[in-house]
């Protein structure tokens, strides 16, 4: 089971952006300084998070301009 903690935010309130930014930082951070504790040097981490978070938003970019339609919308 995952220890990140869920949003006490509906997707409309305006606190819930702010909460996820900082539950996606504590969650990054934990996972880089695991991962530097493995070996692998922060600046190299912190490059390829950076390539990833980029490449996941080309997809979701994407992602949104092929959604399907019904053939009888307008």
């Amino acid at each position: 089971m995952s220890d990140v903690a869920s949003p006490r935010y509906e997707i409309d309130e305006i606190g819930r952006s702010s909460e996820c930014a900082e539950v996606c930082e504590s969650s990054l951070r934990r996972l880089i300084l695991d991962m530097v504790e493995a070996g692998w040097r922060e600046q190299e981490v912190a490059l390829q998070f950076a390539d990833a978070a980029e490449d996941y938003v080309m997809h979701l970019a994407a992602k949104s301009k092929h959604r399907d339609t019904a053939a009888n919308s307008k």
